[in-house]
């Protein structure tokens, strides 16, 4: 989009994109069978969007909250776009499933206050349910208003007016899985959705040619900011598809490539991975990957072992390597922070050895390429703080205009650090990395996040899922960490066995572990780990060492309970 012409704000973008292109595809919505696809003109979606913006005028105004749970499709677009036609701050999150999500919905309602909820006909009723209990002691003419986006979309009223919103005011907060009692969400303005959806462009040159497919869900940054809004930025067509359908085939999402001779996609490293393991040569009959020109992985940490294996295992069906491009990105940089040169494909050091130190060898580690265009990626350590030279790890600070301003209600300090010999205020990204010749190099975390399958999610919310699975559990002796598997990053549990409760039998604690990760998080661990009666690695106050004890499981020196068999990757019962 020229600079002439360029927007204040994401609906002006909108209105200005249906203005130009009334008539061209925006998105196509891909379901399990062709009768349950259909598509959507700009003029239409606008339309749409000008319905549920009208109907929703009379619950919020400008700068209010408006959460969404919507289910992953249609409906979803088309609120989200209400809200920014009317200046509102959109709120994805996860719609229930059941009880499943309805504390964390709880505490993001009572974090942002919305003005209103918007959900679907499908989920209203449990919506409702379980969110009553919760409002009960909130007057009536306060509670929050639940309201069904197929209902908005039947008013006769359209929308006319413009956003007329300041460019500094959030546009949407992504909110983070954050600690159990304090989720926090990601202050994303205009300007800085703007800023980025203008680096993505650059970045991966889009051109009259590019095409999209997307798997993700849009309560994340990569499927909301890459698969919905920087389609509406570049004025290019995207197929949609349900990260169920995904999870379900992976081969739905490689035919739909070939169908749609799209030429660019995203997905995080497990994507890829599921294709490797998961895809067969009987399905790949007649499949062309050939007009693939950009493959981004992000998301989450990028393996060079999944790399190769994806490029070789498509190459027979036209997949070019070259078209492989890791990058490195998070909500509070909105979405992409780094990467290389299209059509350059991936580039891994084999053994990055830390610049001082006797620091142990990073093998095989992935460059994600430079920062983008106005933006400063700088990597330091210390205290106080210090730039480190080529090849030292240090943490990964990052500064520009795509940079949030900071949590909602929430002090900016991880978004305001400042380090002598870089000019401005950076965010501390908590990730580890070094510089090579000029490119990145992502190598762990220096905060104990765990990533799993793109989205992020803080040990403690984890481990007090599990404290309560079995009653032979220690229930204040339960750590979970990071570890890989295969080139993938996954979780393992280590836990600690009561002692009144030591003739348990051992695969009973495992699976009602695992049971219970499945059914609070959809995370099946990598490993359960039982452990012997005061076995966890705690500091001198009593707080979890997880770093130490992962190092522990790698190096199978953890105090595991006789005869347990876990521990051992790939052992997990389940």
């Amino acid at each position: 989009m020229s600079d002439a012409a360029a927007p204040r704000s994401f609906g002006e973008l909108l209105l200005l994109r249906a203005e130009k292109q009334a008539g061209d595809r925006a998105y196509r919505f891909v379901g399990a069978s062709a009768a349950d696809s259909f598509e959507l003109s700009y003029g239409e979606l606008v339309a749409r969007a000008q319905r549920v913006a009208a109907s929703l005028a009379p619950h919020v105004a400008c700068g209010d909250r408006v959460l969404l749970l919507c289910a992953v499709g249609e409906p979803y677009v088309t609120a989200f776009h209400a809200c920014q036609l009317l200046g509102a701050i959109a709120v994805p999150a996860y719609p229930p499933r059941g009880n499943r999500h309805a504390a964390r919905i709880s505490r993001i309602v009572h974090d942002c206050e919305p003005g209103c909820i918007v959900t679907d006909r499908e989920n209203l009723a449990s919506l409702t349910t379980a969110l009553a209990d919760d409002d009960a002691s909130i007057p009536a003419p306060r509670r929050t208003p639940i309201l069904a986006v197929e209902d908005l979309l039947a008013g006769t009223q359209r929308f006319e007016g413009s956003p007329g919103v300041d460019p500094l005011q959030p546009a949407f907060l992504q909110y983070t899985s954050g600690s159990t009692g304090a989720p926090k969400g990601v202050m994303v303005s205009h300007a800085n959705i703007l800023a980025n959806l203008h680096g993505i462009s650059r970045k991966f040159e889009v051109d009259g040619s590019y095409r999209t497919v997307f798997w993700l869900p849009p309560y994340h940054d990569m499927g909301l900011v890459g698969g919905i809004l920087h389609p509406v930025f570049g004025g290019y067509p995207v197929a949609l598809m349900s990260p169920f359908l995904f999870v379900q085939s992976p081969i739905r999402w490689l035919r739909l490539m070939a169908e749609e001779q799209a030429t660019a996609s995203a997905a995080p490293n497990f994507g890829y991975q599921s294709c490797v393991d998961r895809v067969s040569a009987e399905q790949c009959e007649g499949l062309d990957l050939s007009g693939w020109k950009i493959a981004i992985c992000g998301g989450e940490r990028v393996s060079a072992r999944t790399m190769r294996a994806f490029a070789e295992k498509f190459a027979p069906y036209g997949f070019d390597p070259a078209a492989l491009y890791p990058t490195y990105g998070m909500a509070e940089a909105t979405l992409l922070m780094t990467g290389g040169r299209k059509g350059g494909g991936f580039r891994a050091a084999e053994r990055l050895q830390p610049v001082g130190g006797d620091e142990e060898a990073y093998a095989d580690v992935v460059s994600c390429g430079q920062a983008m265009d106005g933006h400063a990626l700088h990597v330091v350590t210390g205290d106080p703080p210090r730039l480190c030279p080529d090849g030292e790890v240090g943490e990964i600070w990052y500064a520009g205009p795509s940079v949030a301003a900071g949590y909602w209600r929430r002090p900016a300090s991880d978004f305001s650090a400042e380090v002598p010999g870089a000019e401005g205020r950076f965010l501390r990204t908590g990730d580890l990395g070094a510089r090579l010749a000029g490119e990145v190099y992502i190598l762990g975390r220096t905060k104990e996040m765990i990533i799993v399958r793109g989205a992020n999610f803080y040990p403690t919310d984890l481990e007090e899922a599990v404290a309560a699975a079995h009653p032979a559990i220690e229930g204040s002796a339960v750590a979970a960490f990071a570890a890989q598997r295969d080139g993938a990053e996954g979780v393992v549990l280590a836990l600690e066995i009561r002692r009144e409760m030591r003739k348990t039998p051992l695969d009973e604690i495992r699976k009602a572990s695992t049971r219970a990760l499945v059914e609070a998080f959809d995370i099946r661990p990598l490993d359960v780990v039982v452990l012997r009666p005061s076995g966890m690695l705690r500091t001198s106050s009593g707080k979890i060492r997880r770093t130490e004890m992962a190092a522990g499981y790698r190096a199978g020196d953890l105090l595991v309970w006789p005869g347990d068999g876990a521990g051992e990757t790939g052992t997990t019962p389940a």
